[in-house]
C-alpha cells in the first residue's frame, strides 16, 4: 500500500475513495488488508481522525461511510447532482472529453 503513491490530505475525497478501491482491486488487497493500510494512504487530520475512529469500523463499507461523513460537504451530493444537470458542452470543447466529463461526475 505503501508504493502505491495514493494518499488523502483533506482534498478531493471523492476521487481519493476511487482511486483506492481501484488500486485494491488491482493489486488483490482484500478489505481486511486495507482498512489495515489505511494509514499509509492517509496524512494530516485525516491520519488523526482514522486513529480516532478505527476501531469502530468492521468492514471497508464502514470506513467508507464515516469517510463520506467527514470529509465531502453535507451537500455533496445535490452539489454533484446540480454540477451534471448544469454541465453542457463547451464550444472548444471535444466531445469525448465533455463525454468523459460528464460520465466521471456520475459515476461519483
Amino acid at each position: 500500500i505503501r508504493k502505491w503513491g495514493c494518499h488523502f490530505d483533506g482534498r478531493d475525497p471523492a476521487p481519493f475513495l476511487e482511486r483506492v478501491g481501484e488500486l485494491r482491486d488491482a493489486y488483490g488487497f482484500t478489505p481486511a488488508q486495507l482498512l489495515k493500510g489505511l494509514p499509509e494512504l492517509l496524512k494530516g487530520d485525516s491520519l488523526l481522525w482514522c486513529r480516532n475512529y478505527r476501531d469502530s469500523w468492521e468492514t471497508c463499507d464502514d470506513f467508507e461511510c464515516d469517510f463520506r461523513g467527514q470529509f465531502l460537504s453535507r451537500r455533496y451530493m445535490a452539489t454533484l447532482r446540480r454540477e451534471i444537470m448544469g454541465r453542457h458542452q463547451q464550444s472548444t470543447e471535444k466531445f469525448a472529453q465533455y463525454v468523459t466529463v460528464m460520465m466521471t461526475l456520475m459515476r461519483r
